[in-house]
């Protein structure tokens, strides 16, 4: 994710967050989409999503009929202190793993209960 789809992503976040009475800094499980280069990077996605502590809820395939990209939906196991600093630290590092394995996360967002 480049700095401007973080800023809005974030901005986006605190609106849910304020919508939901929680605050900033809440420990909240996170669900990220990850955009797959093709079918052939999936299986070490998996691997590196497992590894950072994810579990895949699915794969979809891109809206266009001639791409290859995949779309990945993977859910934290464990929360994650939704604090910015905090957040961007988190995805860089998953971006990092996750780049080697043809893949980047496109988004993000907490899974906030009863939403």
């Amino acid at each position: 994710m480049n700095a401007e789809m973080r800023r809005a992503q974030w901005s986006a976040v605190e609106q849910l967050l304020n919508a939901s009475h929680l605050s900033v800094g809440a420990d909240l499980p996170v669900r990220i989409l990850v955009k797959a280069r093709g079918e052939d990077s999936l299986d070490r996605l998996h691997l590196e999503l497992a590894h950072q502590s994810f579990d895949v809820a699915e794969v979809q395939r891109g809206s266009w009929p001639f791409t290859r990209r995949r779309w990945v939906v993977a859910n934290s196991r464990e929360p994650l202190r939704i604090e910015r600093a905090e957040v961007d630290r988190w995805l860089d590092r998953l971006d990092e793993g996750l780049k080697d394995c043809g893949g980047s996360v496109a988004t993000w967002a907490p899974l906030v209960p009863g939403v």
